[in-house]
């Protein structure tokens, strides 16, 4: 049985006073993420470099938002979702399938 491959849209926040290397730091650990389990990267940007919360988060009241998408194979998605909780730099994260099922 062939592994399903599904395309991915991942939108996350990080602290927008960190300095731009910091923040291509971040982005770079998030490749890895999708990489180290067999993702393909698609596309990877700041969307918005600051962004005010309508409420705040991590007692911030804004935020560098950065989209991410990505291919993976399903029944790797969550072990990709977790490397993301678990970073201590993202604020928020939330991963979107974007392909329907075949």
């Amino acid at each position: 049985m062939a592994r399903r491959i599904r395309g991915y849209e991942c939108m996350y926040i990080v602290d927008p006073e960190l300095p731009d290397e910091e923040i291509q730091a971040i982005m770079k650990r998030v490749e890895e993420y999708a990489t180290s389990r067999e993702g393909e990267i698609a596309e990877h940007q700041i969307w918005d470099r600051r962004r005010q919360f309508v409420y705040p988060i991590q007692k911030k009241n804004e935020g560098c938002y950065v989209l991410f998408r990505f291919r993976m194979p399903a029944d790797r998605i969550n072990e990709f979702k977790e490397a993301l909780r678990l970073d201590q730099q993202i604020m928020r994260s939330m991963v979107l399938c974007i392909e329907e099922e075949d």
